[in-house]
This record gives C-alpha cells, sequence and structure tokens, in this order.
C-alpha cells in the first residue's frame, strides 16, 4: 500500500491539507500515463461454465455484507480468477493465494444448492450493497457482458436471469434499469446464495478490488452522462476546461449527516464556514442516482468527508476541485485515484486527533467507522488558498 500511495506524492499546502494531483494537470481520462494503470494490467473477459456453480456470502445486518464470492466448474473445481474474498489484495501484492479462498476452509458448510434453468449471468461483487462498490465492481460487469454477448450476436434478451446481490435499494434498480437490465430477470444472491445454471455466464471483474480503472470510468461516463457530450469529453483542454468552469460553478458540501458512522463532529461550524464561500449543502439520499450524476458533473468544487457519495467524482468535468476530509486513523486513496484519471484538482485535510486514546479506541474499534473533527481554520485557509486558484 505504502509504494501505491507513493505514485501519488501528496504536498502539504497548509495546515493540514494535502495536495494529491498538485502538478494540476487539464488531462482527462486516458488509457495510460497516471498512476491508475501503472500497476498490473488486469484483463477482462467473459466466460459459459455449463452446470456452473457460484456462492455469494448474503448480506447479514448493515454491517455485516458480502465478503465472498465463489464460481465453481461442474466437478467442483473453485475458479480463482473469478472468485474474491476478503482481505483481497492490491495490485502487484505476490503473497495472494486462492487457496485460502474461505470457502475451501474443511469447516465452511453452504446451504442446499438451488437449479436455475437456462443461461444465468453473474453480476454480484463484494459489499454491493454500498454504492460505492455497486457502482465500480458491479455495474462494469454489466458492460463487460455486454461486450461478450454482442461480439456472439446476442443481448441481454437472451439471458434467463441476472444475478445481483441485491435490489432492495433505490440505486440498485435505477442503475440496473438504465443499462437495460430488466429487473424483472434478476435473481437475488442474498436471496438464493448458493446455485447452480445449466450455463453460467460470468464476466471477469472490472479491475483490482478498490483500485478503479480507467476503463469502468469511461463505461461509467458513457453510460450515465448520456448526450451530454460537453460533459463526457474525455480529454477537454485547458481552454474548454475553464469555460465549464464558471458555466457550471455550483459549489457542494456533500454532508455524511444520514449516515450510519463517519460524521462530521462539528459539521454545524464547517457549513456556516462554507456557506461564506458559496457553498450548498446536499444529502446525497434525497436524490436519484441521475440527479446525484448531474449535480457533480455541474460542480467546480466539490467537499465532503471520504464516503460512498464521493463515487459520482466519476462525473465530474476535468479541472473540477475536490476536497475531501479524513480522520487521522483513515486514509485512503480511492478518490485520488478517481481524480487522477480524470483532471480533478483532489485535496485533503486530516481532521484533529482524539486527545484521549483509549477512548477513541473504545469508540471507534475500526478506523472505517471513525468520526471527524475538522479543524475549521485549517479548512478557511484551504478556501481561501482555493479561490485565489485561477
Amino acid at each position: 500500500m505504502t509504494e501505491l500511495v507513493r505514485q501519488f506524492s501528496p504536498i502539504q499546502v497548509s495546515k493540514r491539507a494535502f495536495c494529491c494531483t498538485d502538478s494540476l494537470s487539464e488531462g482527462g481520462l486516458s488509457e495510460a500515463g497516471n498512476a491508475t494503470d501503472t500497476v498490473d494490467a488486469f484483463e477482462t473477459y467473459a466466460v459459459t461454465i455449463p452446470e456452473g456453480r457460484l456462492w455469494v456470502a448474503p448480506q447479514k445486518s448493515a454491517w455485516d455484507v458480502c465478503d465472498e464470492i465463489a464460481v465453481f466448474s461442474p466437478d467442483g473445481f473453485l475458479l480463482g480468477n473469478l472468485s474474491r474474498y476478503y482481505p483481497w489484495y492490491l495490485p502487484g501484492c505476490a503473497h495472494h493465494d486462492v487457496i485460502n479462498h474461505p470457502v475451501l476452509r474443511k469447516e465452511k458448510v453452504l446451504p442446499p444448492v438451488k437449479h436455475l434453468t437456462g443461461r444465468v449471468a453473474v453480476l454480484s461483487g463484494l459489499s454491493a450493497h454500498v454504492y460505492y462498490h455497486w457502482l465500480f465492481d458491479v455495474l462494469p460487469r454489466v458492460g463487460i457482458l455486454q461486450e461478450a454477448l454482442q461480439a456472439e450476436g446476442r443481448s441481454f434478451a437472451d439471458i434467463d436471469y441476472f444475478v445481483v446481490n441485491s435490489v432492495q435499494k433505490s440505486f440498485q434498480r435505477e442503475t440496473l434499469m438504465t443499462l437495460g437490465v430488466p429487473l424483472e430477470k434478476v435473481v437475488e444472491s442474498d436471496r438464493m446464495p448458493h446455485l447452480q445454471a445449466d450455463q453460467l455466464l460470468v464476466p471477469s471483474f472490472a479491475g483490482h478490488l478498490d483500485w478503479v480503472p480507467p476503463r469502468s470510468l469511461k463505461f461509467l461516463r458513457t453510460a450515465f452522462l448520456g448526450d451530454r457530450s460537453e460533459l463526457n469529453k474525455q480529454e477537454p483542454n485547458k481552454q474548454e476546461s475553464d469555460r465549464l468552469k464558471k458555466r457550471l460553478g455550483r459549489r457542494v458540501y456533500v454532508t455524511r449527516s444520514r449516515a450510519n458512522y463517519r460524521h462530521v463532529l462539528n459539521e454545524d461550524a464547517v457549513i456556516d464556514l462554507l456557506n461564506r464561500f458559496g457553498f450548498e449543502q446536499i444529502a446525497l439520499e434525497t436524490l436519484t442516482v441521475a440527479q446525484q450524476v448531474q449535480l457533480f458533473s455541474e460542480a467546480a468544487i466539490i467537499v465532503g468527508a471520504h464516503g460512498s457519495g464521493l463515487s459520482n467524482l466519476a462525473f465530474c468535468t476535468a479541472g473540477t476541485t475536490v476536497v475531501e476530509f479524513f480522520s487521522p486513523g483513515y486514509l485512503r486513496t480511492d478518490y485520488w485515484m478517481i481524480s487522477e484519471a480524470l483532471g480533478l484538482h483532489h485535496y485533503y485535510l486530516m481532521g484533529e486527533k482524539f486527545a484521549f486514546a483509549p477512548l477513541r479506541q473504545l469508540m471507534y474499534p475500526s478506523g472505517l467507522t471513525e468520526d471527524i473533527l475538522v479543524d475549521v481554520e485549517a479548512l478557511k485557509r484551504l478556501m481561501q488558498r482555493l479561490s485565489s486558484v485561477p
């Protein structure tokens, strides 16, 4: 992880504030030349497995979501490239071995297998109940599947069932319908976690987990930005980018007040400050996916705590500025990579440490859930700096 983070060379620009893409290039989405694709290549494909068998760990609670997927040949051989589990490896890891998959443990007992007739396409992914993983791990598999079918002269009409983790959330239903997946053909692996099919059609994963490849961003932008070609340009030049920023100049603060964890503890003070810089406060849970796509595509500056809502950075215009809040114990590269690929200017602000470490450990056993205390004065300095950047 340290080696991968080093590629972004974060530079401190003011108190607690860092810039991850300090070159501020005006380039856009490309297949090479940025940190997202300086790792080992990830080949995509789709395979048909006669009498193939699938196990997808179902969601058990809000916290215990899908943590393993296993695809088997008819003779019970685990197909490692089409199977995943937590903890998954990062690009370049030399110590990963599929033999460690939890499904292979002797004590593992799966529920009875259910049989589906016809052609069954597998789209489920790890943690796909989370918007980020749904957007970047599940939906790009739809594109890989579509390409494979078109190469055979087929279409989604030739698929009898599509297996996804769940369609209980509105963003799941909306995005599948946008991509042309009929909801009446969906089988939820949460409800049928262990199944076998006459023909199991399995598109590969789109890329490494938590490492979004440029081709996935291209697929999502084409699918959800649609004919807004002005916003969907892959390589806008500086003049075009500046013109768009002046016209599409919304300043947006993404609140996590409705989330289950990772809240901004002093959010009232943060909002009060950002209001003085012309920001509007938005809870993305109140918007459809289409509205979220439009909002981010029209924004000049996006500010918010690290979380799934920032997945919509995939739809920003090149030149958009991003300010991401982190707690001191949870620094992630997910949105740095997207910013680098799309030519966004990414900054992050480190929250303040809790003075009493034992209390912090008691409140937040995992850095994943830790709330964030924003240094408002540091945020003010960063906003002043960004206001002076052309």
